[in-house]
């Protein structure tokens, strides 16, 4: 109990709110009307994404610890894998079909860490947008309104692709002597730097696309335009500064989209 405890991780607390984002956006009255159905799905549907990201936790403990694992540790990932594919079936064909692809993505996320510098990132990616569609999709009573989707699951994509492939550059010497490949232990850092500080800058300014208003647009662009100038310039000390403002233009997207209503 105490290992699980201790295990408990802040990163990753995004697959969750990406669900509530996607819940939020496809039934913006929900929190207005109050249904208790509605409120109790969404309790539900963000419990499943909370047992699917600790699957992930638990497996990537287990492949690092290898022998070293505690007793029982690996019997308490599939109990808590087994909770989030049992929990998700009230809640109807699609949210459940989607917690299933996750819970493999979570289970497999360890392995291909090691083995491959491209798809990690892209899993990060996936499973994001996964989350956000799963929560897209819960059902709820609460009137729906039409949104693009999928251009919102794209954007998505993008941004926690490219901050996952980011967040390597934190631990380039580490992953190079315990032979973890990563895009900077593949490439100079020279070379690689500016390639993904675009791929993250491209997700930032994606969002521009989404919203009608002038000044959204431009901030968005001068938020994609910040980022790949922290990203080259800063390095190592980038990936900090990137967090902040992917939080800060959550919050901004939150509140023209779900605050003012006026997009």
């Amino acid at each position: 109990g105490g290992l699980i405890v201790r295990r408990f991780r802040v990163r990753g607390i995004h697959f969750p709110a990406m669900t509530l984002f996607g819940l939020f956006l496809v039934h913006p009255t929900i929190l207005v009307t109050s249904i208790p159905e509605d409120l109790g799905v969404a309790a539900a549907g963000t419990f499943v994404v909370f047992l699917v990201w600790h699957t992930a936790v638990v497996f990537d403990d287990l492949f690092d610890r290898g022998q070293k694992a505690p007793p029982g540790y690996l019997a308490f990932g599939i109990l808590v894998a087994l909770m989030a594919i049992l929990a998700a079936i009230p809640l109807g064909a699609a949210p459940w079909l989607l917690v299933l692809v996750a819970i493999f993505l979570a289970i497999e996320y360890p392995r291909l860490k090691r083995k491959y510098y491209l798809l990690p990132g892209l899993v990060i990616g996936v499973s994001s947008c996964i989350a956000f569609l799963y929560g897209a999709a819960l059902p709820v009573e609460s009137a729906s309104s039409p949104q693009p989707v999928a251009s919102f699951a794209l954007a998505i994509l993008m941004m926690f692709t490219g901050a996952s492939l980011l967040k390597d550059v934190t631990s380039v010497k580490t992953d190079a002597e315990s032979d973890i490949p990563t895009v900077f232990t593949k490439f100079k850092m020279k070379s690689a730097l500016p390639v993904v500080a675009a791929f993250v800058a491209f997700g930032f300014a994606f969002p521009a696309a989404l919203f009608s208003g002038i000044t959204d647009r431009l901030l968005f662009v001068a938020a994609a335009a910040c980022v790949w100038f922290l990203v080259v310039h800063l390095k190592h000390k980038s990936y900090q500064w990137v967090l902040a403002l992917y939080f800060i233009e959550g919050v901004w997207v939150f509140y023209r989209k779900f605050i003012l209503l006026s997009v």
